[in-house]
């Protein structure tokens, strides 16, 4: 018989190109009760990420450039713990041409037609409920030319059902930079933190998200690296570096981020979290 040992799960987001990034932004423009107002910018960079951006091995530009360009950039809002959004309006502003950036059948396929902004759906990070939200800045003008819109601004209007009653929450100083890196609504959003319902805590588990199991044999400090994640297979440069949970059985655990603030998992980074030994349970 030997003590089990404790399990944390490090829940971890791998993305493409991380949402923080410079050539892509989503920005606050103002907020009411019922409303939010978001400018999402991009620059040109934003469409064809250099190998420093995406934390790949050096290539030549025009290599990258032959993948073709990113069409969807993907955000977080957040919003009351039960609320949806809606979408008012949609303006595309300052529009630059972008010539011979792929075919047009491909480019086609790509953009479908679809609207500039869309919501994809909801989820829980902790104490606060957020939207998803994808934003194509490209599309064809009246002359069959490709445009990059390097500000559009959405107006969406908050739905809130009063009916659902909530426990509130006080605020997380560990947990904080991280809902400032992941909300433009960040100050809105601290009089919705809430515990998470039910059926958002009995379903943490996921298989299409991606988890590191960290275990704990001894109580006290424990250190993730970028070499660690690493040797465990995860690739730092991928995470989105906004959406990383520290969870056991589920819920979650406080942690303290180091050098992430870049939006980035360098070699120089870590993560920093107390670890509780599993108490009194035994297996054989």
């Amino acid at each position: 018989m030997r003590p089990l040992v404790s399990g944390i799960l490090l829940l971890v987001f791998i993305i493409v190109w991380t949402s923080a990034t410079l050539a892509q932004k989503a920005i606050l423009h103002s907020t009411t009760q019922r409303q939010i107002v978001i400018d999402f910018t991009f620059s040109r960079d934003a469409l064809f990420p250099s190998s420093a951006e995406t934390g790949e091995p050096s290539i030549d530009r025009a290599t990258t450039r032959s993948l073709g360009p990113k069409l969807v950039f993907e955000f977080s809002v957040a919003v009351p713990s039960s609320g949806e959004l809606t979408i008012e309006s949609v303006e595309r502003m300052t529009p630059i041409i972008i010539p011979s950036i792929g075919s047009p059948f491909v480019m086609a396929e790509g953009l479908g037609g679809q609207e500039a902004v869309t919501i994809t759906g909801y989820a829980w990070i902790r104490y606060q409920r957020f939207a998803r939200v994808k934003v194509r800045p490209l599309a064809l003008d009246d002359k069959s030319q490709w445009v990059l819109y390097r500000k559009i601004r959405a107006r969406f209007n908050i739905r809130e059902n009063s009916s659902v009653s909530t426990a509130s929450v006080r605020e997380d100083p560990h947990f904080e930079p991280v809902y400032r890196k992941l909300f433009p609504n960040y100050e809105q959003a601290k009089a919705w933190r809430s515990m998470p319902p039910a059926s958002a805590v009995t379903s943490w588990y996921n298989n299409v998200n991606t988890y590191l199991k960290l275990p704990v044999a001894v109580d006290g400090l424990y250190r993730i690296t970028a070499s660690s994640l690493s040797a465990a297979g995860i690739q730092p440069s991928a995470l989105d570096v906004g959406t990383l949970q520290l969870l056991v059985r589920g819920k979650p655990v406080p942690f303290e981020a180091f050098g992430l603030d870049d939006g980035t998992f360098d070699e120089s980074d870590a993560i920093v979290f107390y670890g509780k030994k599993n108490g009194g349970t035994y297996t054989d």
